[in-house]
């Protein structure tokens, strides 16, 4: 057969022309905008990212800075043949800003709130191929504030606020101070001696009303005692499963292992007349402080001994997405001159005498209501020269409670800015 005669040879002319006569279709529009893809990587003060879009598409990133800061948002690449519209917007994806930029082009928004916002990306033709582009972000007025990319959230202990009658401060000027830095931060308050798992549900209840109100989309987490139990109960899957809606979790003295106060508080320990004297010390810190009856005493000491942490601890895992650091506290003995060198002089309280000397013996260091082992989750970050009030702030003096807790708040909320929450 010659070539004349065998078409295999010759090109596909089907082949070559099925697509010739096709029209790309029109990109569907929502409100005469493109849909979002999926929330893109987060963009970093003074970083490029890089990035493609899809043909129909919007692209959105996340950014933050401080409140009364400027941002300039640089489109250093935009591979499109129409120009971008740049919309900052706020985290009820309401505009703050809206701008046409070209390949190279600057616009600068200015933040009311320390945070996150959302930034944006889209042709003016929304036809247009898809493209690659490069987004720059840096600060370029009134840079000197601190912040974090999510909201810090206090978590008090037994007792909190409620229970103080608005009186005194649970956190003693950590939210002014933390504040006048530049952070944003809130301050709620639980019930003050309701269970874990019923706590967690309003704690849940105060994060959702701050995403509600745009303040946030998840959040930094600083629990004191049993607040860091409300915590981890929160973010689980073996609890509330808002593990969605919190990035870290940071407890202070939180018993995550029991203590033996509690144990002995509960009759579980067989300690004859001392067992008593420890029961009746750990009985007047909570009447003295919260104003707890009997029965209230006894059902949320229970809540705390170490077989009831034991069983939570079983059956709330933590959440890998999620990060948990802990720091425990220690207090010394009037007489114990070699703790009190090791500490700056900290002396326990007299409301903690009783229960500090119990959990001395059976778990060693301790800040008068938990031991420093039990209070050790996560990222172990250290101990706090300091007994369960000083911690707070409560009771400090130059002589017997040195620690400045407003010094460790302005610490860890920085730790927690250099982590990227």
């Amino acid at each position: 057969m010659s070539l004349a005669d065998d078409p295999s040879h010759l090109p596909d002319e089907t082949a070559d022309t099925a697509g010739e006569g096709e029209v790309t279709p029109p990109c569907d529009l929502v409100d005469g905008r493109l849909s979002l893809a999926p929330e893109g990587a987060y963009v970093r003060q003074g970083s490029a990212l890089d990035g493609t879009r899809g043909r129909c598409e919007a692209v959105m990133h996340a950014t933050a800075g401080a409140r009364s800061s400027t941002l300039d948002i640089t489109l250093s690449r935009w591979g499109a043949d129409s120009p971008a519209r740049v919309e900052v917007r706020d985290l009820l994806g309401q505009p703050m800003l809206t701008m046409e930029l070209s390949e190279g082009e600057t616009t600068s928004v200015g933040l009311e709130r320390s945070g996150e916002v959302l930034v944006v990306l889209e042709p003016l033709d929304p036809d247009a191929d898809a493209n690659d582009y490069t987004l720059d972000v840096t600060c370029a007025a009134n840079c000197e504030l601190a912040w974090t990319r999510y909201p810090i959230v206090l978590m008090h202990g037994m007792g909190g606020t409620d229970a103080f009658l608005d009186l005194i401060e649970y956190y003693q000027q950590v939210v002014g101070t933390l504040t006048d830095e530049g952070y944003l931060v809130f301050n709620p308050a639980v019930d003050a001696l309701a269970p874990p798992p019923d706590r967690a549900a309003q704690w849940a209840e105060h994060l959702d009303a701050l995403i509600a109100a745009g303040e946030g989309r998840k959040f930094n987490l600083i629990a004191h005692s049993q607040g860091g139990i409300d915590g981890r109960y929160l973010i689980s899957d073996g609890g509330l499963g808002y593990h969605d809606r919190v990035v870290s979790l940071t407890t202070i003295a939180t018993p995550h292992q029991g203590t033996t106060a509690a144990d002995a508080a509960a009759g579980l320990l067989d300690l004859s007349e001392v067992g008593q004297w420890i029961a009746d010390g750990l009985a007047d810190v909570f009447t003295q402080l919260v104003g707890l009856g009997d029965a209230q005493l006894t059902v949320s000491i229970e809540r705390l001994t170490t077989a009831e942490m034991a069983a939570f601890n079983a059956s709330v895992p933590d959440d890998p997405d999620v990060y948990y650091a802990s720091w425990a506290g220690r207090t010394c003995g009037a007489l114990d001159f070699t703790c009190q060198q090791e500490t700056d002089g900290e002396i326990v309280d007299a409301l903690f005498v009783a229960t500090y000397a119990l959990i001395h013996v059976l778990e060693g260091d301790n800040d008068g209501l938990v031991g420093v082992e039990s209070a050790q989750w996560g990222d172990y970050r250290g101990v706090l020269p300091a007994d369960h009030l000083n911690e707070v702030g409560w009771f400090s003096n130059d002589w017997t409670s040195p620690f400045d807790h407003l010094a460790f708040f302005s610490a860890e909320a920085a730790h927690l800015a250099e982590r990227g929450y």
